[in-house]
């Protein structure tokens, strides 16, 4: 698999993944509907298996579950959604930590990776050089190629631990998007506690 190939894959994953869920929720959404059940955004995220991080930083989804939320609903979810809040971020926050901390583990052992090849890739051209003065046309195709192969398997680890702190940034930016999301659903739901609510969510 070329460089290319192995980040063009991880991108087609993460949105083919993405749109699942999105198809997941709109689909939780028509069922929970149609079976008169209590919609808001708890309620459609438990029923798609997503996160209500996921919801928060889609404006479409949350649009969507808004206006299926009945009044009578919506004024029962508003008395509720102070006491959920703190739980909700630790919640989200930890669920996203722990992707943090997972890509961060993969970044650090594709760097391993790569430092491994490199370093058989040099021993192997010392190796190869200093064995015999004469090079013989044979052994040095052979060692021609698994300096290609090295090479090219080093450019591909080098290229998915890029892609992988990328998707790290981007999950660092979910988090503190589902904080910032989570806070302005509190303020304009209970305006008396808007300023406590911002003042946990930005020490979170």
């Amino acid at each position: 698999m070329t460089p290319d190939t192995a980040v063009d894959a991880l991108r087609r994953n993460r949105a083919q993944a993405s749109t699942a869920k999105q198809q997941a929720v709109l689909a939780a959404l028509d069922r929970l509907c149609a079976a008169g059940h209590e919609v808001n955004i708890s309620t459609v995220a438990r029923a798609a298996g997503v996160s209500r991080q996921f919801l928060y930083t889609h404006e479409a989804l949350r649009q969507a579950v808004a206006k299926a939320t009945p009044a009578g609903s919506k004024e029962q979810h508003d008395e509720d959604a102070g006491a959920h809040m703190s739980r909700g971020l630790r919640a989200d926050r930890r669920i996203l930590t722990a992707k943090v901390e997972r890509q961060a583990a993969a970044i650090t052992d594709l760097k391993e990776q790569v430092a491994t090849l490199e370093h058989q890739r040099q021993r192997w051209l010392g190796t190869q050089l200093n064995a015999d003065a004469s090079i013989d046309p044979e052994a040095h195709s052979e060692l021609r190629i698994t300096n290609e192969r090295l090479t090219a398997q080093n450019a591909s680890l080098t290229a998915q631990v890029t892609e992988l702190r990328r998707i790290n940034t981007i999950l660092e930016a979910d988090l503190a998007a589902s904080r910032q999301a989570h806070a302005e659903d509190v303020a304009n739901l209970l305006p008396d506690t808007a300023a406590t609510v911002t003042t946990m969510a930005s020490r979170r």
